[in-house]
């Protein structure tokens, strides 16, 4: 608008039709199939002048969901709206010192024949502190607020620290998260008539889950050619919301279920550490003006352990050992790149692979 005002807007619509076999159940009988349909609306306002900056980010999405376990089954119809805005304010207040604040406010409604009609409000004040100790350390300390519709309100620390010397970053963080239950994981099939055995049922009694996760690593740099990192990593969850399969006579609601049959129920997994270690590598060769190699590989090892004796969907399915890679050729505006991607199952003896992957992408 002028040299302090900027405003933008952009609207996206995307619809997806496609197979969601054994997706949400373990079931012999699903089949199932699933569209869904979405509008995103967005709108941005930015106001700068000297050492300050204020902006308004808000959007709002509509969605609309079929989902159909087998042909026999009479298909869930979810429409979904959700409302989002971030209002931030920053502040430098001196070279080596700045400050950042801000509101995030959503809203979720959701209308239903299967999980109902429900909404929510969410509300999280943060603030946050960058400090720049020395020539080399940086410091951010932050802390958020959450109001989570009626419940308490939940407090996120988080620390985070890098230090940069030559060639080398050597970081470290840490914090406490929260995730609260979707609507699926509270109210998944309370609207049907009779569930059949093998589906997932939601738990409205959920709370939300909670996690303290650290890591630490560093980023090594030769010239702007080579890059090598390596992350050590673990997270501490508790409450930890995941579906689990439950017999009937150990289900909280059982109106509408099947005596005979067990289900995926949505709990609250009392305990779950998970512990990893992360490595990436990247190249950049440049063989002449118009010609370029970009190669990117990684590797992610994980371990879960979690303390309830029927292991849940998760912790059962998590990759333990993932390997990836992407090798690109560069020739003027026109690229070839070549992509793979191999890991080894959970607490299973499994390994699976994709096969090569090659696109042709042309700038």
């Amino acid at each position: 608008m002028n040299d302090y005002w900027d405003i933008s807007a952009r609207t996206t619509y995307d619809n997806r039709d496609f197979a969601a076999q054994n997706f949400y159940t373990t079931s012999v009988f699903d089949t199932a199939s699933e569209t869904v349909s979405s509008w995103w609306h967005q709108l941005k306002v930015d106001f700068e002048k000297s050492k300050s900056k204020v902006s308004l980010n808000a959007g709002y999405k509509t969605l609309d969901d079929e989902y159909s376990f087998n042909r026999s089954a009479v298909a869930n119809q979810n429409t979904s709206r959700l409302f989002q805005s971030l209002l931030l304010y920053q502040q430098e207040l001196g070279t080596t010192t700045s400050l950042i604040t801000g509101l995030n406010y959503q809203y979720r409604v959701i209308k239903s024949n299967d999980r109902g009609n429900h909404s929510l409000n969410i509300a999280a004040p943060f603030v946050s502190f960058s400090q720049q100790l020395g020539t080399y350390f940086n410091l951010l300390p932050s802390v958020r607020v959450e109001f989570i519709g009626n419940s308490s309100p939940e407090v996120l620390p988080q620390l985070n620290a890098s230090l940069h010397i030559s060639n080398w970053q050597l970081r470290a963080s840490g914090g406490r998260t929260i995730r609260d239950a979707d609507f699926t994981e509270r109210y998944n099939n309370y609207g049907k008539a009779l569930v059949p055995k093998g589906q997932s049922v939601g738990n409205p009694n959920l709370q939300p889950e909670v996690s303290w996760s650290y890591e630490a690593g560093f980023d090594w740099f030769y010239q702007s050619a080579l890059r090598v990192s390596a992350t050590f990593f673990q997270r501490f969850h508790s409450r930890l919301i995941d579906w689990v399969s439950t017999p009937y006579a150990n289900m909280p609601r059982q109106e509408n279920l099947d005596a005979t049959g067990a289900y995926s129920l949505a709990k609250n997994i009392a305990e779950v550490n998970t512990t990893g270690l992360e490595t990436d590598i990247q190249y950049i060769g440049k063989i002449s003006q118009q010609q370029r190699l970009v190669i990117n590989t990684g590797l992610v090892w994980l371990y879960s352990k979690s303390s309830e004796a029927n292991p849940s969907f998760y912790i059962s399915s998590h990759a333990r050992f993932l390997s990836n890679f992407n090798v690109q050729y560069e020739l003027g505006n026109a690229a070839l790149s070549f992509a793979g991607i191999y890991k080894s199952a959970g607490h299973s003896s499994r390994r699976q692979s994709t096969p090569l992957l090659a696109k042709i992408i042309f700038c």
